[in-house]
């Protein structure tokens, strides 16, 4: 929920048990796979008749294998499938990142003892009513200068927008400080008892 609610403009209806949703994201619009108990081609339905409506194409996002197989068995030919590789996540397990063995991770590792070397005070602490305020600071100068870089604006809103609703969201964080200022942050939601995104 987090993730679809600071990303990008979101509208949302219910039919019935079903959870519609319409978004504005990167300038362009489109339909998150519904949200539904049951069959969701009365859903589908609802969505192609929106779309028509405002005269727009029918783009549904984040489906999964079994979604694109439903609707092409539903609707054959009638919708083009894309893989958006660019709006993949990454998933961790927590032990390779938490023991960072081998090879494979020997730099993430020499980079550590660099730094900790570097600044042997540094501290973390969680992302709280009394930190939130360094990271949203931290995160400000952060975008200030990126901005002239490259284009961070939808980013910049997404987190502002996980900091004005830090609590209600159930986001979970750590910050990190060097000499008593903030220097990195993280921030996540719970997809699961055992996943942070």
């Amino acid at each position: 929920f987090a993730n679809l609610y600071i990303w990008g403009r979101q509208c949302a209806a219910r039919a019935g048990d079903d959870l519609l949703l319409f978004s504005h994201f990167g300038g362009r619009t489109m339909y998150p796979y519904p949200v539904c108990p049951g069959d969701p081609r009365p859903a589908i339905e609802l969505l192609m008749a929106d779309a028509r409506e405002r005269g727009i194409p029918l783009r549904l996002s984040g489906l999964n294998t079994q979604d694109v197989a439903d609707l092409e068995s539903w609707y054959p030919g009638q919708f083009r499938f894309h893989c958006g590789r660019d709006g993949h996540e990454y998933v961790y397990a927590i032990d390779d990142l938490a023991d960072l063995k081998g090879k494979k991770y020997q730099p993430k590792r020499n980079h550590i003892n660099r730094f900790l070397a570097e600044y042997p005070d540094a501290r973390i602490l969680p992302l709280d009513e009394k930190t939130l305020p360094d990271a949203r600071a931290l995160a400000d100068r952060w975008y200030q200068r990126r901005t002239a870089e490259e284009d961070t604006d939808m980013e910049h809103a997404a987190l502002q927008r996980a900091f004005a609703h830090w609590q209600e969201l159930g986001m979970v964080g750590l910050v990190m400080y060097v000499d008593n200022q903030a220097v990195a942050m993280t921030m996540g939601s719970f997809l699961s008892g055992d996943t942070v995104d």
